[in-house]
């Protein structure tokens, strides 16, 4: 135990000994760079220089001897982890690359500082569920898409000038002609996007945003770009958008939605659990709608399906509960089990060419406990 009041204060200048396996630090050798960091020195063995022992599950039993012998004071991993939200990691100068897993789940984590020798970082902070701030230098070129992920903390990341590679707007980072993050704490209601972007993704768990303005040139919305944006009551979608990433806004707060002509398929998920999500209007491009993709959208009240869908997936509109009619369209194809399992519909029109089974609709033929079905 310890009466210090940061890991920095605990580590300079000090001898410290790590043992055991660490729940917030999936590599030790995590760990011992950032007591170095700190100014302290790591060894491996117990003496009588030794100042603190860091220590772990499964610590080993002759090191907690050795030290109780020499009245060495123990920090476990949780005081630890406690003592570093009170502290800001800086970088080492001369470091060019942070690699992947580097801080994965370091919880204690709030502020980083990244020097300007830097100019890749993997996927190396996900999961710092604490941390707040990163400072990027103009050196940065190359980060991984997935860096932050599950960083639900993540407030600003301030990127220094003269980056030829990744620019701030209003707190959001872009890359290029592509939205690369808004952090999830990041305090803005309205998004408005400048011209010239073609790829919009990162929005996912903020929940601030009320509004996103996509400019015209947008050509694709990426994978769970605005998932669990729970406040995110409006979207445009723009004429040029081309493709609408799994996900992509499952968990939302849309309430009303009108996908342009040039989308042929909603893909898996993309309006799951948009629980206020009341109209859609499909586009006579559409060619199928996948799997699970208005599922428990409850208060969905009319869809109508264009007669250029030749498919629509397992469970795509299941537990939209307020569906009363659909009209399968003449050019359906394929209707795959529980399309429109659990809704509440009381008639279904069914084109002649297809073959559905009408003597049992409820079973067969994607209606699986569609009870209120009387006729078809």
């Amino acid at each position: 135990m310890t009466n210090e009041k940061s890991a920095k204060a605990l580590v300079e200048g000090k001898k410290i000994v790590v043992s055991g396996k660490f729940s917030n630090f999936t590599q030790r050798a995590t760990l011992e760079a950032i007591i170095q960091w700190f100014g302290g020195k790591v060894a491996s063995s117990i003496s009588k220089s030794t100042n603190y022992l860091v220590a772990g599950e499964a610590v080993g039993p002759a090191k907690l001897a050795k030290c109780k012998e020499l009245g060495i004071p123990i920090v476990f991993e949780e005081e630890f982890v406690e003592l570093m939200r009170n502290d800001t990691i800086v970088i080492p100068d001369g470091v060019v690359e942070i690699a992947d897993n580097a801080f994965y789940k370091c919880s204690g984590l709030t502020h980083v500082v990244i020097p300007e020798s830097v100019t890749t970082i993997g996927k190396a902070f996900t999961a710092c569920e604490n941390l707040e701030t990163v400072e990027l230098p103009s050196s940065v070129t190359k980060i991984h898409w997935d860096c932050f992920y599950c960083c639900g903390n993540l407030k600003e990341i301030k990127l220094a000038p003269g980056n030829k590679v990744f620019k701030s707007h209003k707190g959001i980072i872009l890359c290029g002609d592509s939205v690369f993050l808004c952090p999830p704490k990041l305090p803005i209601e309205v998004v408005d996007l400048p011209k010239g972007i073609k790829y919009v993704g990162g929005f996912h768990w903020n929940n601030y945003i009320r509004e996103v303005k996509l400019p015209e040139g947008v050509e694709k919305i990426g994978e769970y770009a605005f998932c669990n944006c729970k406040n995110l009551e409006k979207i445009n979608l723009p004429d040029s958008i081309k493709s609408i990433g799994t996900g992509a806004f499952g968990f939302s707060a849309l309430t009303s939605v009108t996908i342009p002509n040039s989308i042929v398929e909603i893909r898996w998920h993309t309006f799951w659990n948009c629980e206020k999500l009341k109209n859609v209007k499909l586009p006579e491009s559409l060619k199928s709608i996948s799997l699970n993709a208005f599922e428990n959208c409850q208060v969905l009240e009319e869809v109508e399906i264009p007669d250029s869908v030749v498919k629509i997936g397992l469970g795509a509109f299941s537990n939209c509960t307020s569906i009363k009619h659909i009209r399968l369209p003449k050019s359906l194809e394929d209707l795959e089990s529980s399309a429109f399992m659990g809704c509440k519909i009381k008639s279904v029109e069914i084109p002649e060419n297809f073959q559905l089974w009408r003597g049992d609709i409820r079973r067969y033929s994607g209606f699986e406990k569609c009870e209120t079905v009387t006729k078809y």
